[in-house]
């Protein structure tokens, strides 16, 4: 017999040789159930009979010789046990085959090779877009090649290797042949983690030269630490005048501008290795473009205890206006007049709640204005000494 190629294939053969007794002959074909598979009458070795190729296909072909031979052969079977019923033309249908000597009785296996399995492994991305993935196929069953070279690949990118190294996230096809032209397809798909994200907000400097500045980091995609008690993303904050943090979203900033790195759980294990798994951002936190800064001026009472004083604001600049006035005589105008003498304290907010407080004198005369008269007697009547 010859074996089926490939693992639920029928392409196997069954053969018997028929000789000797009384022609013509008649030969049967069961599978393992006793069910007949197919029975061809009448044969001598002087007719060749030929069915049409096919499953369960039957060719007679005579073999000349000084014993001629009559060569039945079933093709296009299945794996399985098979017998082989022959019988001449004085076999009694009543006899027992094999037992009267016009019949005989054999049966042979049909063999398959195991099923050619790909058992692909996959090895994904670890960080988006690096190009280190990795399709290991293991395949078992079929007829090897040899043992150094087992089957042959056929991928759906054009490669004929049999593994594929740093490739990039996707879908990928693989034929795999053995020997025999067995084949076995498979598909499989090669994942990365979703590209990491950054976004800010941020909290500007109200005032010039403070530190009140803040910023709110958001993150997204790449592959979270899960443990418990460690966050999810690492963070490395470098800033001006030397700053460094470590938190997620820093605070107390001056202005300026602020670099984060953020790696994700295998940037962190291989910060080296894997570029991919980590993202920068950078941030700018502003801050008025020059301080609040003013100046009062007073103008003097003109008379000694007269409210005739005013102090007025110049100069005034810097900070964000527009700009709101409390003087500590309880005036809210950005002048204020009719004064006495005395002192005067200004504070002055922007829109944004940054104030300068100042004070200033307004003066008087030392003293009020006096006169003495100086009188004597004349020295005659109607004189004017």
């Amino acid at each position: 017999c010859t074996d089926v190629s490939c693992n639920n294939g029928r392409n196997g053969r069954v053969t018997a040789f028929l000789t000797g007794g009384v022609q013509p002959y008649s030969v049967s074909l069961y599978n393992a159930n006793k069910t007949l598979q197919i029975k061809a009458d009448t044969i001598t070795n002087n007719t060749v009979v030929k069915s049409v190729t096919g499953a369960d296909s039957l060719v007679i072909a005579l073999i000349p010789g000084t014993v001629p031979k009559v060569k039945v052969e079933w093709i296009g079977l299945p794996a399985g046990k098979y017998f082989i019923e022959s019988t001449d033309i004085n076999y009694n249908t009543q006899g027992i085959i094999g037992f009267d000597g016009c019949s005989t009785l054999d049966s042979m296996v049909v063999n398959q090779p195991a099923r050619l399995t790909p058992n692909v492994t996959v090895t994904n991305l670890l960080c988006f877009n690096d190009g280190k993935g990795f399709v290991d196929p293991n395949p078992t069953g079929g007829t090897p090649f040899t043992p150094g070279n087992t089957y042959t690949y056929r991928w759906s990118n054009g490669l004929t290797t049999p593994d594929l190294n740093n490739v990039q996230a996707g879908t990928y096809s693989v034929t795999i042949t053995d020997k025999s032209n067995c084949k076995a397809d498979t598909t499989v798909t090669v994942t990365q983690p979703p590209v990491i994200t950054l976004s800010s907000s941020t909290t500007n400097v109200n005032c010039r030269g403070q530190a009140t500045g803040a910023i709110n980091l958001s993150v997204v995609g790449g592959t979270p630490r899960t443990a418990a008690g460690s966050t999810p993303y690492s963070y490395s904050w470098t800033g001006p005048n030397s700053f460094t943090s470590n938190l997620e979203d820093p605070t107390g900033l001056t202005a300026g501008t602020y670099i984060v790195t953020v790696r994700d759980s295998f940037g962190i294990a291989n910060s080296g290795q894997n570029a991919n798994c980590l993202k920068t951002l950078t941030v700018v936190i502003t801050e008025p473009a020059s301080a609040l800064n003013y100046t009062l001026s007073q103008t003097p009472v003109d008379c000694y205890g007269n409210a005739t004083g005013s102090v007025q604001v110049t100069g005034l600049t810097g900070g964000t206006p527009p700009y709101a006035y409390k003087w500590s005589n309880g005036a809210i105008t950005k002048n204020i007049s009719s004064l006495q003498a005395g002192s005067y304290t200004a504070t002055i907010t922007d829109f944004r709640g940054c104030d300068l407080v100042r004070t200033i004198n307004v003066t008087e005369p030392t003293a009020p204005l006096t006169d003495t008269l100086d009188s004597r007697l004349v020295s005659c009547l109607n004189a004017t000494d």
